[in-house]
């Protein structure tokens, strides 16, 4: 019995080291992979990459949406926040400003006064402002001219009317453009941030139009 024993465990033995070996070699890959892991990683998250447009002869074009201020993320993107002051302009060579749409008779219009019910048969997109002035409902302004002072009332010798802005019945006119609207009038703030128009010049970008399919 003892021998018998004996010869069992002696047939076992090959069989227990047959199953460590694998076992063995799989530790010693985890090992190995363990050691090489962090320059892996490194590798994948520090590319040499052109980080600016005079590193290469690429054309780069960025857009820029006239509702991207409205976008607010709780703890990623605070409101406002994805305006012209927060564009890298040396990563590109034309911006787009984005969407202008395409009205009934050809003309385009900021996105703003998109039809609602474009989509559904029979509706057309009317004619609408180029711009939409109304800076209490929209980024367009901010965005195209920069900080802006709102005038109520346009007393003389101030900024506005050096610029030819004039009280007028219902509102405002400038007597050197023709120009008319209601109050609040809109005027580009002296020594105020720049719009994108301004701040992509200043780098040698290009700003272009850009229309949205149903916009």
């Amino acid at each position: 019995m003892k021998t018998l024993t004996m010869l069992r465990l002696a047939e076992a033995r090959p069989r227990l080291a047959q199953k460590a070996a694998p076992a063995k070699r799989l530790l010693g890959l985890l090992a190995l992979l363990l050691c090489l892991l962090p320059g892996v990683l490194q590798a994948q998250v520090s590319p040499t990459v052109p980080k600016k447009r005079t590193d290469h002869n690429k054309q780069i074009i960025g857009y820029l949406t006239q509702w991207g201020p409205w976008k607010d993320i709780p703890g990623l993107i605070p409101k406002g926040s994805l305006n012209q002051l927060n564009v890298d302009y040396s990563q590109y060579t034309i911006l787009n400003f984005s969407f202008f749409g395409v009205a009934v008779d050809g003309s385009i219009h900021s996105g703003d006064y998109r039809n609602p019910n474009i989509a559904q048969p029979g509706s057309v997109q009317q004619p609408a402002p180029l711009v939409n002035s109304d800076t209490y409902s929209s980024w367009d302004l901010y965005l195209l001219q920069g900080e802006l002072e709102l005038v109520q009332y346009i007393s003389d010798g101030s900024y506005a009317y050096s610029l030819g802005y004039r009280n007028a019945a219902g509102g405002w006119t400038n007597v050197n453009t023709g120009a008319t609207g209601t109050f609040p009038l809109a005027i580009r703030k002296q020594n105020g941030r720049l719009g994108l128009i301004d701040l992509a010049h200043q780098q040698g970008v290009k700003v272009m139009a850009s229309i949205g399919a149903g916009a």
